[in-house]
C-alpha cells in the first residue's frame, strides 16, 4: 500500500543564483553494494549520493544525498539531506527544487514498480512523500527496510515571476543604505541586503547583495550606513495592508508600471521632452520640437513617485526637468499597464524596514524598491538515489536506478 509520509523537517534556506538543466538519470549498470549502508549513534555508514541528469553528463548534479538509519528505539529511517555539500546555505541544486519524495524496499529488484518495459514507477512506490515547504532540506522518512532499494526525486525549477516570488525569502533580513544620491548616480541610492537568501548572495555588479534603489514614499526618512530590520516583499505579490494607504504606498495597484519603468528607462537616456498631455516641448522661437535630452536619476525618481506617492517630493533629486518626467509617465502610461518582466528583465522587490517588535509591524523608515534580473524559465526534471553508480531497473532505457542495501554494524 502506497504510504503518504510526514516527516521531520529541519532547516529552511535560500541560496545563490545557479543554472542548469535536467536529464534522465542513468546508472552503469553495476551494484555498488556499500554505497548505501545504515548507520546508528555507534554507527556510520557512508551517504549515497543523489544525482539528476547523469543521462548527460553535462548536466549532471548532485542534489543531495540519502542515509539509512535506525533510532535506539529500534525505528528505521531514511534521512534525505539536500543542504548544500560546499557549506553553503540551501539546497544543492537552487535553483532546482524538490516537489516530491519517493521511496520503495523490495527483497529484489521484481518488487519495485516498473513498467513491462523495466522503467520504474515512482508514483506507484510504498513512500510518496509530496513536498510542501520549498526551504525545507532535511527529512527524516520512517522506512521498513529490504535488501534493495530505490529512492526518486521529483525537482523543478521556478522561473520568471513564479520563481522569484518563489525564493524571496520570508524572514526577517538587514537593510543598509550605502550610498545617498550624487549627481552623474545611476539611482537614487544604493541598497545593501544582508540574511536575504539568494537576494543577499546575487551580484547585480556592484557586490553581493548591493542593488540600485529608488524611494518609494516621501512620508519617511531612511539613514546611510544604518542597519534596519526589514522584510522583503515582490512587486508581484499581494502588498501587505499595514503598507498601503496614506502616509504609506498610496498606488500599490501602479507598481506594474513602475516595473516597466525601470525596464525601460534608465540615467543618461536620452528622450523626447513632453508636455503633461504627451506632445512634443516646442520651442517658441523656432517653432520646432526641443532637441532630445538626458535623462537623470532625477527624472526618474520624480516620475516613480508620481505613480505611486500622493506627495512628491524634491528632496535629494538633484537636477530633473517636468518635460523628461512627461516623457516617462507617457510611455509608461502608454505602455506598463499590466507589465510582466521575463527573462532577464529586471522585477522590482520592497524592502520594509520595521520596528523591533516583530508581532507589530511598525514602518519606522521608507519601504524601498531594488532591481533584480529574473530567472528565466521553469523546467522539471529527476534524480535518483546513487544515479551515477547504481543499477539500472532490468530493460530500462536510461530512466533510474536502484541500490543493495548493506548493514555494516548491528546496534
Amino acid at each position: 500500500m502506497k504510504k503518504y509520509v510526514a516527516t521531520m523537517g529541519f532547516l529552511a534556506v535560500t541560496l545563490a543564483l545557479i543554472a542548469s538543466t535536467p536529464a534522465a538519470a542513468a546508472g552503469n549498470g553495476n551494484l555498488t553494494p556499500n554505497t548505501f549502508m545504515t548507520f546508528t549513534q555507534t554507527c556510520t555508514g557512508t551517504p549515497m549520493e543523489l544525482w539528476m541528469g547523469v543521462g548527460n553528463e553535462a548536466a549532471g548534479m548532485l542534489v543531495g544525498h540519502a542515509y539509512l538509519y535506525r533510532s535506539n528505539s529500534g525505528q528505521e529511517y531514511v534521512r534525505i539531506d539536500l543542504r548544500d555539500s560546499d557549506g553553503l546555505p540551501g539546497p544543492d541544486m537552487f535553483p532546482f527544487v524538490a516537489t516530491a519524495i519517493h521511496i520503495h524496499f523490495a527483497p529484489d529488484v521484481n518488487g519495485i514498480p516498473h513498467t513491462g518495459s523495466g522503467n520504474p514507477i515512482p508514483g506507484q512506490f510504498e513512500y510518496n512523500i509530496p513536498v510542501t515547504n520549498p526551504y525545507q532540506t532535511v527529512y527524516d522518512i520512517p522506512v521498513e527496510f529490504d535488501a534493495v532499494g530505490a529512492i526518486h526525486l521529483a525537482v523543478h525549477r521556478y522561473g520568471g515571476i513564479e520563481g522569484f516570488n518563489f525564493w524571496l525569502p520570508n524572514n526577517q533580513v538587514t537593510l543598509r543604505i550605502v550610498d545617498y544620491p550624487s549627481a552623474g548616480d545611476p539611482t537614487y541610492f544604493r541598497l545593501k541586503v544582508t540574511q536575504g537568501g539568494f537576494i543577499s548572495t546575487y551580484d547585480m555588479g556592484y557586490g553581493p547583495g548591493i542593488y540600485e534603489g529608488w524611494c518609494v514614499d516621501t512620508d519617511h526618512t531612511i539613514g546611510l550606513n544604518q542597519d534596519y530590520f526589514a522584510y522583503l516583499i515582490s512587486s508581484y505579490e499581494q502588498i501587505p495592508s499595514y503598507l498601503r494607504g496614506p502616509g504609506l504606498i498610496e498606488y500599490p495597484e501602479n507598481l506594474d508600471k513602475i516595473n516597466y519603468l525601470v525596464n525601460a528607462f534608465e540615467s543618461g537616456q536620452l528622450v523626447q521632452p513632453m508636455e503633461a498631455n504627451c506632445a512634443p516641448r516646442i520651442n517658441p522661437a523656432t517653432g520646432l520640437p526641443y532637441p532630445q535630452e538626458a535623462l537623470t536619476y532625477g527624472d526618474i525618481q520624480k516620475a516613480i513617485w508620481s505613480f505611486i506617492e500622493d506627495t512628491p517630493s524634491d528632496s535629494g533629486v538633484g537636477t530633473w526637468s517636468q518635460y523628461r518626467v512627461n516623457a516617462i509617465r507617457c510611455a509608461v502610461n502608454a505602455y506598463g499597464e499590466n507589465y510582466i518582466p521575463t527573462c532577464e528583465d529586471k522585477v522590482v522587490f520592497l524592502v520594509v524596514p520595521t520596528g523591533e517588535i516583530l508581532s507589530v509591524q511598525v514602518v519606522i523608515g521608507q519601504p524601498v524598491i531594488g532591481e533584480i534580473a529574473v530567472q528565466c524559465t521553469s523546467a522539471s526534471g529527476t534524480a535518483w538515489g546513487d544515479g551515477k553508480n547504481g543499477a539500472q531497473f532490468p530493460r530500462a532505457k536510461q530512466w533510474g536506478t536502484y541500490f543493495k542495501v548493506n548493514e555494516v554494524c548491528t546496534p
